[in-house]
């Protein structure tokens, strides 16, 4: 995560420092609250019969530090970095689910339930072209970083048995980190309501992305790595003040969607990583600045 930083940063500072700032740019600082889930499952393709291998749920929520800035680089050309930032996912709690693929069918071999909490992280980089005053369409590259902290373990089925009452689970501290990242395009509008209220949306779509995983599970010394396409889809849509002639201040509702197409695991060339989504939505709030 760090040396992505760094390189986004590098690629940043060495694109401003080579362009004029033009007479029109813009700073923007606001929040976004999320609601949402990571989820992950795997499966053996050479047991169809089974429902799987495994499948974890992480609840998603809490609030985002936004960011961006914008300035022009051409005639009706501009360049934009957002971001965002939640330092505390919300405490919730997530699941575990086991079966056991060589006798195949929809009992839980194991299924546990464990306190999670964690951070997530994104950035995008945009290319704008405005078509005209209302439209605009982009490119660029997003990535996306949600890592979950696991810990507070409690097993209700172990070994097909209905645990009564649940059992702890000691000692857990285990974790995954999930990234989405890829090239993206997009389209963005604008359109006047009155003087000074505007109705405001975009749409920004990646059809082939990386996803990949990392998972820490302490109580069995074990590291695992997933690797796998996907494809991302973030839209938002809200309403935009003019609070003056060089500010304005927005609110609106945004979703996102991350989805893995396959991939696999790379503890056993048999096993498939056959799901992977996030999703987060909720009501954003913006303001900017233009000078």
């Amino acid at each position: 995560m760090l040396k992505f930083i760094v390189l986004i940063l590098f690629v940043f500072c060495s694109f401003f420092t080579s362009i004029q700032l033009a007479n029109a740019a813009s700073v923007s600082l606001g929040s976004w609250h999320v609601t949402g889930s990571q989820m992950w499952h795997t499966s053996f393709p050479l047991y169809p019969n089974s429902n799987g291998a495994s499948e974890l749920v992480y609840p998603h929520s809490g609030n985002y530090i936004t960011g961006s800035f914008e300035t022009e680089t051409g005639k009706n050309k501009s360049f934009r970095i957002d971001g965002g930032f939640m330092g505390n996912i919300r405490p919730g709690t997530g699941s575990d689910s086991d079966w056991n693929y060589q006798v195949g069918g929809n009992q839980l071999w194991y299924y546990g339930e464990f306190k999670t909490t964690g951070s997530a992280s994104y950035i995008n980089l945009n290319w704008i072209t405005h078509q005209n005053k209302n439209t605009s369409i982009f490119y660029g590259y997003s990535y996306n970083r949600n890592h979950y902290q696991m810990t507070d373990g409690i097993y209700y089925i172990n070994d097909y048995q209905i645990e009564s009452p649940p059992q702890q689970l000691f000692g857990l501290d285990s974790a995954y980190t999930m990234t989405y990242q890829g090239p993206h395009i997009g389209i963005s509008t604008e359109k006047k309501v009155t003087p000074k209220i505007s109705a405001v949306g975009s749409i920004k779509y990646s059809p082939l992305a990386l996803a990949q995983g990392h998972g820490n599970w302490n109580l069995r010394d074990l590291e695992f790595n997933h690797t796998g396409s996907a494809q991302m889809l973030d839209t938002m849509a809200g309403v935009r003040f003019a609070l003056s002639s060089s500010s304005t201040f927005t609110v609106g509702y945004r979703y996102q969607w991350l989805s893995l197409y396959k991939g696999q695991e790379d503890l056993n060339s048999d096993i498939s990583w056959d799901k992977a989504t996030n999703i987060q939505k909720g009501i954003y709030f913006s303001g900017t600045t233009y000078f």
